[in-house]
């Protein structure tokens, strides 16, 4: 990763200290030459430089990124460094926030329902994907999860899933503190317990 802290102001600063509160992210920098900026008009500035090493198991990265400086006026920049770790499955579909692991079902009609469509892949391994227990909140929520076809020689499998809100379900907020919860559970070796949060307005 790679970016920079500049200045239009400032004909000269220090960064006095640079640190990551990750041990997956470090981070180093370099003093930017006005040729070498972006903007035209820099007077000073650094170039930030930086490495994620990846977790072992698949999941979210996050790493808060602190820069000090010998600027009074401004003696300390914070950002965030966030990514992911893909795993042996991928999910597509509107509404679906993977850095949350969230289905967003946005306002849905009680009289009429419904259906969150999604493509799911996953890594061929050697068996098809079964959920064998699905547990929701709310308890209204179905899940289900059909094979799709697949190209020949496709490494990945492909299976519709499918969060169904029913016609006829009890108007409702699910939203902020009170997010919804899919809890699946698979035939997966690695995958065994899949844990997902929805959000929702039944009307």
């Amino acid at each position: 990763i790679e970016g920079y802290i500049l200045s239009q102001v400032f004909d000269s600063f220090a960064i006095t200290d640079i640190s990551s509160d990750s041990e997956l992210v470090t981070v180093k920098y370099e003093p930017l030459t006005a040729e070498a900026s972006p903007r035209e008009d820099t007077k000073s500035g650094f170039r930030i430089r930086g490495t994620v090493q990846p977790p072992e198991k698949a999941g979210d990265i996050s790493a808060t990124i602190t820069v000090k400086t010998d600027l009074e006026e401004f003696p300390e920049f914070k950002f965030v460094v966030k990514g992911q770790k893909l795993g042996p499955m991928s999910i597509v579909g509107p509404g679906w926030y993977a850095d949350h692991a969230l289905f967003q079902l946005g306002k849905v009609i009680a009289e009429k329902g419904h259906k969150g469509r999604y493509t799911l892949f996953v890594d061929d391994f050697g068996q098809d994907l079964e959920v064998t227990k699905a547990d929701c909140t709310p308890d209204f929520l179905k899940v289900t999860l059909a094979k799709l076809p697949s190209a020949e020689g496709a490494t990945r499998q492909r299976y519709l899933l499918e969060i169904d809100v029913p016609a006829g379900s009890p108007k409702s907020v699910w939203i902020d503190d009170h997010k919804g919860e899919i809890r699946l559970t698979t035939n997966h070796p690695e995958l065994a317990t899949l844990t997902f949060k929805v959000t929702m307005d039944v009307q």
